[in-house]
This record gives structure tokens, C-alpha cells and sequence, in this order.
């Protein structure tokens, strides 16, 4: 069916979003291709398309899915955001927002089509083609993911640390173990909120890479295992060097 402007047709949207993304131009050419395709069954014309593309200072406007290739490799670590629109929004059309500044997501598609079925559909499958790396970091990660570990430092402080304000703590963790194994555990529990805090601020959201590169989050995964051996070591050391009260 053929979408005209003088024809009153219903428009139908859909949403998908992803608050962490990395991927690379190959994965966004598969998706404006998918794009493209999908609004051409629908209107039997061939829709525009337009990618920005905005790096510090600089500012490049694509007209085509294989114009990409001519961004520099060099450039692509520095990329902060990326804006492609396939048709329009007012009849059949695809708008996909990346944004590494975002606070909620990195990644927004929306999708309109002459029926709900079809552009839901082709939400999902841009969805799935830009999926994010399987190296990328969990999408529960966030700018405010250091809430959590602060709440775990705070409920450690109450049980552990020696205080005589905090009384009312639990007696049988301070009957239990002695001063040096509470502070033991408390230090590893302190640590460990810290290097998950430290990973949810400075994790990328939005990393566009080049073919064969990790993202940024290999590097920082190694790095907290690494001290998160380090850290259970130590409790475990000092535990067992003076486990129990006398």
C-alpha cells in the first residue's frame, strides 16, 4: 500500500530503547539497510536517509548507509552521539537516537508504519540488530547504580564497625567475630562498593568501534576481577588470622 499525502491514513508507533550500546558501523549499515527495505514495502518508494554524526568540534552528515564507511577509525572512540532518520515519522519512517550523554539510555528507537504489527515489528528487529555487545557490561548499569553500593556499605557499618552509637546492632555479629575479622569484613564490603560505583560512572554507555575492537568494558571487567580476588583474599586472610572473639 502506497502511503500519499493525501491520504488519510492511520500512523502506528513503536519504541524500543537500550540504556547501554556498542556496536559498529557495520551493525548501524545492517540496521538502516533493514530500515530502508522494510519502508519501501510499506510506501513503495525509496525513503531518504540522513545520518549525524557529532564528535567534539565536529559535526559529519551522511545521506546513505554506505557514506559511514568514510568516517575516520581514528574518529570513532570520540563519537558522543549519533541521529539516523530513515522516511519520516509522519507516515512511514525510522528515527534511531544514540546519545552516550543520556542519563536513561544510549540507544531509542522509534517507529512509524501503517499498522501497529509493522512497526512494532520492525522496532524489534532493529532492536535485535543492534543488540548490544555481548562484551558491553550488563544494561542494569547506570549513572546511579552507586546507590546500591552505598546501601551496602551503610548496612556493613552498622553490623561491623565498632561504634558506641551503633549499639543497637545486631549482638551476635560483635559476639561472634572479633574487632580485626568486623573491620576485615567491613573494608572488603567498602571496597567492593567503591569499584562498582567507580564502574557504573565510568563504564561508557555509547562506544561505536572498530571492526575487532572490545569495548572499553573488557578492560574494566578484568580490572575488578582482579580486585576482587585481591579483596577476598585479604578478609579471608584476616579472618582467619583472628577469627572469633575471645
Amino acid at each position: 500500500m502506497k502511503l500519499g499525502a493525501e491520504e488519510a491514513v492511520a500512523v502506528h508507533s513503536s519504541k524500543v530503547q537500550l540504556r547501554r550500546w556498542a556496536g559498529t558501523v557495520e551493525d548501524l549499515q545492517g540496521a538502516i539497510e533493514a530500515c530502508a527495505l522494510a519502508i519501501r514495502n510499506w510506501t513503495g518508494e525509496a525513503p531518504s536517509v540522513t545520518v549525524e554524526v557529532r564528535m567534539p568540534e565536529l559535526e559529519s552528515i551522511f545521506s546513505s548507509a554506505e557514506a559511514l564507511e568514510a568516517l575516520d577509525p581514528r574518529d570513532l572512540a570520540v563519537v558522543r552521539s549519533v541521529r539516523i532518520e530513515v522516511g519520516s515519522l509522519e507516515s512511514a519512517g525510522v528515527v534511531i537516537d544514540m546519545d552516550g550523554s543520556a542519563e536513561r539510555r544510549a540507544l531509542e528507537a522509534r517507529v512509524t508504519g501503517p499498522s501497529f504489527p509493522k512497526a512494532r515489528g520492525l522496532a524489534i528487529e532493529i532492536q535485535d540488530r543492534l543488540r548490544p555487545h555481548e562484551l558491553t557490561g550488563p544494561q542494569w548499569i547506570g549513572r546511579f547504580t552507586w546507590i546500591g553500593p552505598l546501601l551496602v556499605v551503610s548496612v556493613a557499618a552498622y553490623l561491623l564497625i565498632d561504634n558506641p552509637w551503633l549499639y543497637v546492632a545486631d549482638d551476635w555479629v560483635r559476639d561472634a567475630l572479633s574487632s580485626r575479622a568486623r573491620w576485615a569484613i567491613f573494608g572488603g564490603c567498602a571496597v567492593m562498593a567503591l569499584l562498582a560505583a567507580l564502574a557504573s560512572y565510568f563504564a561508557p554507555s555509547l562506544q561505536l568501534l572498530r571492526d575487532g575492537e572490545h569495548p572499553k568494558w573488557v578492560r574494566l571487567r578484568t580490572q575488578l576481577f582482579a580486585a576482587t580476588i585481591a579483596v577476598v583474599v585479604g578478609v579471608a586472610s584476616a579472618i582467619l588470622a583472628d577469627p572469633f572473639t575471645d
